[in-house]
């Protein structure tokens, strides 16, 4: 991620299992939302400015499995946060009997 007012790289090392796809920027453009890979079926933010300090994140939830399908395909949650910062809409546990579109609050000391 380069910072574009100044060019700054602020790219660090993710922990594993991090990206699993999707990430969005919160109306607030602090923060990155995403959901983990395979191993790590969390929501999660980022603060930005903080990248200048190394890998930082925030769990807001945990959620249902999704496994890949029969193609070894993986499924993508697509967060979005709302656009007054009070929670984030995703989809998670689908093929299971958890399938479905979850809310999570937005954590307000964020």
């Amino acid at each position: 991620m380069t910072d574009w007012r100044t060019g700054e790289d602020l790219c660090v090392p993710c922990p594993p299992e991090r990206w699993g796809g999707h990430p969005q920027a919160a109306p607030d453009s602090r923060h990155l939302v995403t959901c983990g890979g395979q191993n790590f079926d969390c929501l999660y933010a980022i603060e930005i400015e903080g990248l200048r300090r190394g890998w930082n994140e925030r769990i807001l939830c945990r959620y249902p499995p999704s496994p890949p399908d029969q193609y070894g395909l993986s499924v993508n949650h697509h967060p979005h946060v709302l656009p007054d910062m009070s929670g984030v809409l995703f989809t998670a546990g689908l093929g299971g009997p958890e399938e479905g579109v979850y809310l999570v609050e937005w954590p307000r000391d964020l």
